[in-house]
């Protein structure tokens, strides 16, 4: 009677463990129970399964996995990987363990309280194409290429998003961003949401709705069909052939920028050069959130110190309608503020 009241209560508090549940390996509760939970990408897929690849402790029964282990495991891979890998190698572990205790196979999580390398916080390091260059780079492509380039430099469209383009999506002054093109193996690719969920209508330019029509008449693509198809039956072109569009036309171009996202900065940087807010700049290019916006850009956005002198003349001005009542003679304040107290 005593081993069953004790069991009823750690069931009514929430501590009771499956029986022999912790017996099972690592590797064994990731393969047969977490990763079978999970909806991954086949690069995320690819990344969990590397890190329990590597896991030197994946054969250890869950039970046995404690805080020293943990924290040991951590040291070494330090002393070889680099910081992120280490933080995401370890996230799987985290993970991982972190369903088994909420499975009741184990009391708690022992990850709690490990020591993780830290990630610098360094700004940045953004190149931005000049005008000049981006002009010679769609000088130099003709075709296809030219519109491919085009969306990315004027609508700052990611690769994954320039080849899932189909005609419906083109609605001037409008481009609807509704999916991206994931490759799920050599050959076979499939639409999915845009990075981050990031479905959005970004304000269309008349000469590139030009171009993305002239695209789709030339190819003679309708409705749901790509606007970019590829060489295999049914799918678009590979982000590797985009790539490559930028490279032939770039080949004077610095390392530092002859790459997609470079036009994706360019397309940004006029955004912010047109006094574009935060979270307008975050929207159209589809990041997670406007603090992504800032981490990457915040340096575009420096104002100057006559900005903020402008900005606080004209604030006060709107206060100051009336300089005789709002004087310091008619509110008490003696000239220079004398002893005028703050809270």
């Amino acid at each position: 009677m005593a081993w069953e009241a004790e069991k009823l209560s750690e069931v009514a508090k929430g501590t009771h463990l499956a029986p022999a549940g912790g017996k099972k390996t690592l590797r064994e509760y990731y393969e047969t129970q977490y990763k079978p939970r999970k909806e991954w990408a086949p690069g995320t897929v690819r990344a969990h399964d590397q890190a329990m690849k590597f896991c030197p402790f994946a054969e250890r029964a869950l039970r046995d996995i404690n805080r020293t282990i943990l924290q040991d495991w951590v040291a070494s891979m330090r002393l070889t990987l680099k910081p992120l890998t280490v933080r995401t190698r370890y996230a799987t572990i985290r993970g991982t363990l972190a369903a088994a205790t909420r499975d009741r196979l184990i009391p708690f999580n022992p990850c709690t309280g490990i020591d993780l390398p830290s990630q610098k916080t360094t700004p940045w390091d953004i190149r931005i194409p000049t005008t000049q260059q981006v002009s010679q780079m769609l000088s130099r492509s003709v075709g296809a290429a030219h519109v491919a380039l085009a969306a990315a430099a004027f609508n700052g469209l990611r690769a994954s998003e320039i080849v899932g383009l189909q005609p419906r999506d083109i609605t001037p002054p409008i481009l609807k961003i509704r999916r991206q093109i994931r490759r799920v193996s050599r050959g076979v690719v499939e639409p999915v949401p845009p990075k981050y969920g990031s479905y959005r209508d970004i304000p269309l330019p008349t000469k590139l709705a030009d171009l993305l029509m002239w695209q789709a008449e030339s190819v003679g693509a309708t409705g749901q069909e790509w606007l970019f198809p590829g060489n295999v039956a049914g799918n678009p072109i590979s982000y590797a052939s985009v790539r490559d569009w930028l490279l032939d036309a770039t080949s004077d171009w610095a390392a530092e920028i002859r790459h997609l996202h470079a036009l994706r900065h360019y397309y940004a940087s006029a955004l912010i050069g047109a006094k574009c807010d935060v979270v307008t700049v975050q929207r159209a290019l589809g990041h997670k959130n406007p603090s992504m916006t800032l981490d990457v850009y915040s340096h575009l956005w420096e104002t100057s110190a006559d900005e903020v002198l402008e900005a606080t003349t004209m604030l006060m001005s709107s206060v100051y309608t009336d300089r005789s009542a709002l004087s310091p003679q008619s509110t008490g304040i003696q000239p220079g503020f004398e002893g005028c107290h703050g809270p």
